[in-house]
């Protein structure tokens, strides 16, 4: 949607989503003071997928992480396959920001599946997890370690709707 208002880009994605010409709503990133805002056009979304048929499954922001923590990496490798360097302050990591946890709570039907315990511990978040770098920048994950977790995201998405597992879903 490059050169595109972003009110024609929400109408568009209404489109879309109103034709079932999709399997994911995209949303923004947000800071702290839109939240609540940003909660309640999610809900709304959310309520408009799910009124045509559409199971909502969110899978929750992981933090962002800093550009020092991507230069850790590059400028110690060693350190940060053992764990030793290159590991994000759990605290950081795991303060809330998302918006979809209270969106959740305003549209009901939809589930916020949790990731965080997948690459974070009580010592912090890593940079790298089983030789895989956790991150691709400062906002993504990087596709080989997402594939290392897609079947415990598949289980914790299965418990939250069960007719995933029955193939209902």
């Amino acid at each position: 949607m490059h050169g595109v208002s972003r009110r024609a880009g929400r109408e568009v994605l209404q489109r879309r989503v109103r034709r079932h010409h999709h399997d994911r709503v995209p949303r923004p990133r947000h800071d702290e003071r839109k939240r609540s805002r940003l909660a309640e056009a999610q809900a709304y979304a959310w309520s408009r997928a799910i009124d045509a048929g559409t199971e909502v499954i969110a899978a929750a922001d992981n933090p962002l992480v800093p550009e020092s923590m991507e230069d850790c990496v590059i400028e110690h490798p060693g350190d940060a396959l053992d764990g030793s360097a290159c590991v994000l302050d759990p605290e950081r990591a795991t303060t809330p920001v998302d918006s979809q946890f209270e969106a959740a709570e305003i549209e009901s039907r939809a589930h916020v599946v949790s990731r965080t315990d997948f690459y974070c511990d009580d010592d912090g978040c890593p940079m790298v997890i089983g030789n895989a770098i956790v991150y691709r920048d400062a906002h993504h994950m990087s596709a080989p370690f997402l594939r290392t977790l897609w079947s415990y995201f598949y289980e914790r998405a299965t418990e939250a709707v069960p007719a995933l597992a029955e193939g209902r879903g």
